[in-house]
């Protein structure tokens, strides 16, 4: 009965050790996903800028900020996971 519980016990070590592995590969996705829309949304917004458009500029000046920003912070979500 000893066996079984040390099998376990190494069984969920490994489940939690993947888990975590997975978790650090999509926070790494998910950053790299929103850098590419953040600089997508800086062209947009220079764009925007060229054809006077403020409001759209503003938009898309403002999203890329914060695109960049969330990208950043889930990096380092996948750096110390």
């Amino acid at each position: 009965m000893n066996a079984i519980t040390k099998h376990d016990e190494a069984s969920a070590v490994l489940v939690r050790r993947h888990n975590r592995e997975a978790q650090r590969e999509a926070w790494f996705s998910l950053s790299q996903t929103q850098r590419r829309l953040s600089w997508r949304a800086r062209r947009e917004a220079l764009q925007a800028e060229r054809e006077n458009n403020h409001a759209r500029y503003a938009h898309y000046a403002t999203e890329a900020r914060r695109l960049w920003r969330e990208a950043k912070t889930h990096l380092n979500f996948a750096r110390t996971w």
